[in-house]
């Protein structure tokens, strides 16, 4: 692991970027947030420097470091990680696949925290569409989507017409 935190393999290879990759997502399943904070930032300069911007390595980082501000509660630091990763998504791979329509849901999920409720209903909306055709209703983050979008129904009142 001091390998990892310290060496030149890790600042410069995609090999070194997934493998921080990886340790930050062990990191978030025990809630240590801080020490995943500065990993993502080396592994995304990694993939911006060996893919560039446009690569969905590049765009799996945004949303993992977009994760990781809304899970710690800075909304604000979250919305333009997400936004990014969003739009890489809808570029590189189109609107209407499962790595948009998750990145929908993550934004929605953001806009429901902040109270932006038009918004969300918008983009979890938009994403169970985008779901449904690209998985399985019974996939989990199909689960997810439609958890989230109960959830704000709950809040806002509103009643859902099947």
């Amino acid at each position: 692991m001091n390998a990892l935190k310290s060496g030149n393999y890790r600042d410069k290879h995609p090999f070194g970027a997934e493998c921080l990759r990886n340790l930050v997502l062990l990191y978030f399943d025990i809630d240590n947030f801080e020490d995943s904070e500065p990993l993502l930032y080396i592994a995304k300069n990694i993939w911006e420097k060996s893919y560039g911007k446009d690569h969905p390595h590049y765009s799996s980082c945004l949303t993992n470091l977009g994760n990781l501000y809304y899970r710690m509660g800075d909304f604000e630091k979250a919305m333009p990680f997400l936004v990014q990763a969003r739009e890489i998504w809808g570029k590189v791979l189109g609107k209407d696949n499962y790595e948009y329509g998750k990145s929908l849901n993550n934004l929605a999920m953001l806009n429901y925290s902040i109270g932006n409720y038009e918004e969300s209903e918008l983009q979890f909306s938009e994403a169970k569409i985008i779901l449904e055709k690209s998985i399985s209703r019974n996939h989990p983050d199909y689960s997810e989507n439609l958890k989230g979008l109960a959830k704000l129904y709950l809040k806002i009142k509103k009643v859902y017409k099947f």
